[in-house]
């Protein structure tokens, strides 16, 4: 997944400097521009190559429309999150989807956008409305809720265990995992026996089911009592912060938000934050040499 450079259009210089530099904190961004006109956004788009917008809700619904038919006759393939739903359900964002279909742009709202976790939330969603142009079969977003992507559309799992598995593979950045491991996992009070065992083989069933006959790709993989995932073909933001960690260009701060919904992630918080400290240490022995 590649970063993005986001323009945003408010009527109040303040509050967009202020937003901007919210935004240039977020590891996924890595450029960030500012206008308090729509007539200017034309400009600073040709400029920037900006991949997301933000429009204040508050500026004319008329001056939206032009914006829009500006944008087309440029060429240039915008990503619009509007700020709220004030009567612009029947405007199209530009490549001609309606943004009734982008139900996550739609509750955006300035007024919302006052923290890191508002940010990086922000610009997952503009992830998940852009997946086409970034090629990923499928989207999956870890951080401040689990949610799993494909065309626009959230893949549903009629067995919660199923895609409480597929964040583990995810956590263990698609590598194998043994079928001993994900029983002790995702059932850690329950014995290690033939019951247990079924509903092990009843999560596989489903994952393999609920993700690979929806993208129509084998995404999933087992093999003698392991299982894995083919990350290929999948954006995850997890997988980004990763690469950008490991590079030492963002700290474990943002992994408060990490699979709330499932208590073992607190491993892998709690191992990054150590390695965090560890880091912090070294460097300051470094500076004090």
């Amino acid at each position: 997944m590649k970063k993005f450079t986001i323009l945003i259009v408010h009527r109040v210089k303040s509050r967009a400097e202020e937003l901007a530099g919210l935004f240039m904190e977020n590891p996924y961004v890595e450029g960030c521009v500012t206008c308090e006109k729509v007539e200017d956004a034309v400009v600073c788009m040709g400029k920037c190559h900006a991949d997301l917008i933000l429009l204040d809700a508050e500026l004319p619904c008329s001056n939206y429309k032009k914006l829009i038919e500006k944008l087309r006759k440029v060429n240039i393939k915008a990503i619009f999150a509007l700020t709220c739903d004030n009567g612009l359900d029947s405007l199209e964002v530009v490549g001609g989807r309606p943004l009734a279909e982008i139900k996550c742009a739609c509750d955006l709202s300035f007024d919302r956008l006052s923290t890191l976790q508002d940010i990086h939330e922000c610009v997952l969603e503009a992830c998940i409305i852009g997946e086409k142009k970034f090629g990923a079969t499928v989207i999956i977003r870890t951080f401040g809720s689990f949610a799993v992507m494909h065309e626009d559309k959230a893949i549903h799992f009629s067995n919660s265990k199923a895609k409480e598995l597929l964040a583990l593979c995810i956590d263990r950045m698609g590598s194998e995992i043994s079928m001993e491991e994900v029983i002790d996992v995702l059932w850690p009070d329950r014995p290690y026996d033939d019951n247990v065992k079924r509903l092990y083989r009843k999560a596989i069933s489903n994952l393999r089911t609920s993700l690979n006959e929806t993208v129509g790709e084998t995404l999933f993989k087992t093999s003698r009592g392991f299982c894995s995932l083919d990350v290929s073909k999948i954006s995850c933001d997890y997988f980004m912060f990763m690469k950008e960690y490991r590079r030492e260009k963002v700290d474990a701060s943002v992994m408060d938000y990490y699979l709330p919904e499932y208590a073992w992630s607190e491993f892998t918080i709690a191992k990054l934050f150590f390695d965090s400290m560890k880091r912090k240490e070294r460097k300051n022995l470094g500076d004090n040499e």
